[in-house]
């Protein structure tokens, strides 16, 4: 626990045949301790197997904070931002809801279609990415930027 952050970190990776896309989004859920889980379900500690993704995602739906999840061969990271750590400036909230509503984007696309100037940009996406808010992809002139996934 972080002032502005909760991480998980679970040991081991995704099962065999999950791909990092069907583990986003939902798709495929697989029990890896089903008596664990059991007795989680009969405690009322939990509501059903396999919806927590799904239900962080909404949750956290309508916050400028994402939730952050990492898949490594040999762990699986949940970094959950605290709703209320998030303090943006006008450009980075613009900048932020820009790639929300159409990433990955480029630099170039921020300040074409921003009108923001090519330093502050850089200056304001990398803040952004410092911040957990975004994600970088690609390197050079293929670098883009999307939102935490």
């Amino acid at each position: 626990m972080f002032d502005n952050r909760i991480e998980i970190v679970s040991p081991g990776g995704l099962p065999s045949g999950i791909t990092m896309d069907d583990y986003i989004n939902g798709r495929y859920s697989l029990l890896r301790n089903p008596i664990l889980a059991d007795v989680f379900l009969r405690l009322n500690l939990i509501e059903k197997f396999g919806t927590g993704i799904i239900r962080i995602k909404s949750l956290y739906a309508d916050y400028v904070a994402q939730p952050n999840f990492i898949v490594n061969e040999g762990s699986i990271t949940v970094v959950l931002s605290t709703i209320d750590s998030v303090n943006l400036t006008d450009n980075e909230a613009i900048i932020l809801k820009y790639i929300k509503e159409n990433g990955p984007v480029s630099s170039g696309q921020v300040v074409s279609e921003l009108g923001i100037e090519r330093n502050k940009a850089i200056d304001t996406l990398n803040t952004l990415k410092n911040q957990g808010l975004i994600q970088v992809e690609g390197q050079g002139r293929a670098t883009r930027y999307d939102v935490n996934r």
